[in-house]
C-alpha cells in the first residue's frame, strides 16, 4: 500500500514539473523567439561579413640526383634510416618553407601590393582583377601605406585617403590624375595604369589600394603554406596553401615552385663555375709545365748536338712507355690532391663549394665532394 503511494506521489510531482517547466517557457516565449532571431541574424551577417576561403594544393616531385650515379659511403646507411633520400626530402620540406623563398615569390608576384573593394558587408580582394594596377617608383621594400582609387572616367582617377602606415596624411587632398602619368603624392610618386577589366563596372567604385612590408607579407603566406610529406617513404612533398583568393594561391604555389626549380638550377651552376675555375687553374699549370718540357728538349739538342731526339730515343721510350705513364698518371693525381689540399685550407674559400669532377679517380673523394657540396648549399639555404 505504502509502495503505490509512493509511485503517486512521484508520478504527481513529475507532472507537476513538467507543467511548471512549459507555463514557463510559454509565459516567456518572446525570448525563445527573440534569441533564435538574434542567432540567425548573427550567423547571417557573419556569411554576409566573412571573407570566403579557398585551398589550393600542388605536389612535386623531389628527384634525388645521385640515384644511379656511384654509391657514397653514406649509402650503405640508407636501409638503416641514418642517411639517404629521407633525410634529404626533410631538408626540402624545410626549403620549401623558408622565408627567403616566399620572399622571393611575394617580391615576382608583387604581393606586398593588394586591392580590394566593399561588397556589402564583406571585403573583396580583386588581386589581378582590378581595374587599376599601381606602381610606386619610390617606394622601399620595408614601407607601409595604403590609398584609395575611384575611376571616374575613361582616362582619369581619383586618389585620396592617403596614409602612412597608421597615420592620416593631414595634406593628402584628394587629386585627381590621368591614366599612366606619373603623379607626385604625399606618399610619393605613383603611377596608375589601366588593366584589362578597367571599365563602366568600376566607375565610382572605391578600390583600396595598400602597401605592406614585404617581409611582413612573405611571413603572411609562409606561415599559412604547408608542405608535408605524402608518406614516410614518399618522395613527394604536398603543399597547401588557404587564401582569399584563388588565382593568388594558385600563382604563390606556382611561383614558389618555380623559385625551388631556378635555386636548384643556380646551385648546380655554381659547382659548374667553380669546376670551371677549377679546370682553367690547371690549365694554366699544365701550359706552363708543358712549355718548360719544350724548353728543356730544346736545349738538350743543342747542347748534345742532336737532330732528331725522338728517333734516338725510341727504343728507349718503347720499352718504358708503360712505366712513363703510370708515373705520370700518378704524379697527376698527386698534384690534383695537393691543389684540392690547398684549396681546402685557404682561409678564403671556406664557404666556397668545392669543385667537383676534379680528374681524381678515387670515387669515394669524388663522392664526399659531392656530398660537401650538397649539404654547404643546404646550409646556406636554411640560414637565409
Amino acid at each position: 500500500m505504502n509502495t503505490e503511494q509512493e509511485t503517486n506521489t512521484r508520478v504527481e510531482e513529475s507532472e507537476l514539473n513538467l507543467g511548471d517547466i512549459l507555463q514557463t517557457v510559454l509565459a516567456n516565449w518572446y525570448w525563445f523567439v527573440l534569441s533564435v532571431v538574434v542567432c540567425a541574424g548573427a550567423a547571417f551577417l557573419y556569411l554576409k561579413w566573412a571573407p570566403k576561403v579557398y585551398t589550393r594544393t600542388a605536389s612535386v616531385l623531389i628527384k634525388d640526383d645521385a640515384k644511379g650515379g656511384a654509391m657514397s659511403e653514406s649509402a650503405a646507411f640508407e636501409d638503416l634510416g641514418l642517411f639517404g633520400t629521407k633525410r634529404n626530402v626533410d631538408n626540402e620540406v624545410l626549403v620549401f618553407k623558408s622565408r627567403r623563398l616566399m620572399t622571393e615569390v611575394a617580391r615576382n608576384l608583387h604581393l606586398d601590393v593588394s586591392y580590394t573593394v566593399k561588397d556589402g558587408l564583406r571585403t573583396v580582394e580583386l588581386y589581378t582583377q582590378s581595374p587599376v594596377q599601381l606602381s610606386f617608383p619610390d617606394a622601399e621594400e620595408a614601407q607601409a601605406f595604403s590609398l584609395q582609387a575611384v575611376p571616374v572616367s575613361g582616362k582619369e582617377v581619383m586618389l585620396s585617403g592617403f596614409t602612412l602606415g597608421d597615420q592620416e596624411v593631414s595634406d593628402g587632398k584628394p587629386m585627381k590624375v590621368a591614366l599612366n602619368d606619373t603623379v607626385t603624392t604625399p606618399i610619393g610618386r605613383v603611377v596608375v595604369v589601366p588593366s584589362l577589366y578597367y571599365g563602366d563596372k568600376y566607375f565610382n567604385t572605391t578600390v583600396q589600394v595598400t602597401k605592406s612590408p614585404l617581409q611582413n607579407v612573405a611571413l603572411l603566406f609562409q606561415s599559412g603554406l604547408q608542405a608535408t610529406l605524402a608518406s614516410k617513404t614518399a618522395t613527394i612533398i604536398n603543399l597547401t596553401l588557404q587564401d582569399v583568393s584563388i588565382p593568388r594561391a594558385e600563382d604563390v604555389i606556382n611561383t614558389l615552385i618555380s623559385a625551388y626549380n631556378t635555386d636548384a638550377i643556380n646551385d648546380k651552376n655554381q659547382i659548374v663555375m667553380n669546376t670551371s675555375n677549377f679546370i682553367n687553374d690547371r690549365l694554366i699549370v699544365i701550359e706552363k709545365e708543358l712549355g718548360d718540357v719544350d724548353s728543356d728538349i730544346e736545349s738538350y739538342k743543342r747542347e748534345h748536338q742532336l737532330t732528331d731526339i725522338s728517333s734516338e730515343t725510341g727504343m728507349y721510350l718503347q720499352t718504358s712507355s708503360q712505366y712513363r705513364q703510370e708515373g705520370l698518371s700518378l704524379e697527376n693525381q698527386l698534384s690534383l690532391a695537393k691543389y684540392i689540399k690547398n684549396y681546402l685550407t685557404d682561409p678564403g674559400k671556406n664557404s666556397d663549394l668545392i669543385p667537383a669532377n676534379t680528374g681524381i679517380s678515387d670515387v669515394n673523394i669524388e663522392s664526399q665532394i659531392g656530398e660537401f657540396n650538397e649539404m654547404l648549399l643546404k646550409r646556406d639555404k636554411l640560414i637565409s
